[in-house]
């Protein structure tokens, strides 16, 4: 058997009448073929002034999906209540995350290696997800 890389498909690039209020991005990938598997994953970043929407859409069956959210290092996890993450970046401003259709959200401990060698410690948001659809949104504040 030959072992390919899963495949990164570009679906497509739209933005509403005003280009520079809202962009949107999508892409799938099938890299659970390697499991023998027939699942599918797209997602599709949707970005405007002061906020960005994730939505991620899985098909095929499955057990368990879990969303794996990397946080830079100065970033600061303040409150994780249900499906709602507060984050404060490193000048002050503050991130909030609402997580629709999130089963669980656990913060895990985690390395960033910005270049060979360095390591140095973060955290993750581990997101399991509750059926095929997981719908984050993430909006800004002034800090």
């Amino acid at each position: 058997m030959i072992r390919r890389p899963p495949r990164s498909t570009p679906l497509y690039s739209s933005a509403a009448s005003d280009v520079y209020k809202r962009q949107s991005v999508a892409c799938s990938h099938d890299g659970f073929t390697r499991f023998n598997k027939m699942n599918l994953h797209n997602r599709q970043w949707t970005v405007s002034s002061g906020e960005m929407q994730i939505i991620d859409t899985l098909s095929g069956e499955f057990r368990e999906a879990v969303a794996y959210f990397y946080l830079h290092p100065t970033v600061k996890i303040t409150r994780v209540e249900g499906t709602l993450v507060d984050l404060v970046l490193p000048e002050g401003q503050s991130v909030k995350l609402n997580f629709y259709g999130a089963k669980t959200i656990a913060i895990k401990d985690s390395d960033w290696n910005p270049k060979f060698g360095v390591s140095i410690q973060n955290k993750c948001l581990t997101v399991k997800i509750k059926d095929k659809l997981l719908q984050t949104e993430m909006i800004g504040e002034a800090g």
